[in-house]
């Protein structure tokens, strides 16, 4: 199973710094997403449900081969259906991630 550990996600942060970028979105969206499952269960690294619904978008921010933009936006907005579809099969978890 695809999965980035806080030091990935941060060097990943540091990496993509252009506010307009899919690949930057999708860092932030990742880092809101990790925070909130941490804060509301035994954390990231120990639940497999919201690390599988994050699994594009992961991978959309470890792509070596960057799609031009107008292409990396439709892949976003693909990678965050699962994550949608993650916080409505889990309701009681306090927010959404920002941009989902």
């Amino acid at each position: 199973m695809k999965f980035m550990n806080d030091y990935d996600v941060a060097m990943a942060a540091q990496r993509f710094t252009h506010p307009e970028s899919a690949q930057y979105k999708a860092v932030r969206i990742l880092q809101a997403h990790i925070e909130i499952v941490d804060n509301n269960s035994d954390g990231w690294a120990h639940w497999k449900a919201p690390v599988a619904a994050a699994k594009q978008l992961m991978e959309l921010i470890e792509r070596r081969d960057a799609p031009p933009q107008s292409l990396a936006h439709f892949y976003l907005k693909k990678a965050i259906t699962p994550l949608r579809a993650f916080y409505t099969k889990h309701p009681y978890l306090p927010e959404r991630p920002e941009g989902i």
